[in-house]
């Protein structure tokens, strides 16, 4: 199971093409079960998608699984589909700052 977050307002079933896609390319992933993609969660900052896919090596799942994740990240930015990080707004009170000064 490889996770991966896009932004929202990206298309879920290009999303889900894409990424089985890459994953049936892959000469060591098996074609039977085949490849598939779920949405997990809608998150704060992402729609979280699961690759699930199977290998003929357990052995092999490092490195077939940074393969995916190299060929993940190249085919998301060539397709124009963002990888979202977290934003947060911080807000500061100086809690010395006078009233009156405040109200100005």
């Amino acid at each position: 199971m490889l996770p991966v977050g896009v932004a929202y307002g990206s298309e879920p079933e290009k999303v889900r093409k894409l990424l089985a896609d890459i994953a049936v390319s892959h000469e060591k992933v098996l074609g039977d079960p085949p490849p598939r993609v779920v949405i997990d969660t809608l998150g704060d900052n992402a729609i979280n998608l699961n690759l699930l896919c199977f290998l003929g090596d357990v052995n092999q799942r490092m490195t077939v699984r940074s393969d995916l994740y190299f060929a993940i990240i190249k085919a998301l930015d060539e397709a124009g589909i963002s990888i979202p990080y977290p934003q947060r707004e911080l807000w500061l009170h100086d809690a010395r700052m006078p009233q009156a000064a405040k109200d100005l």
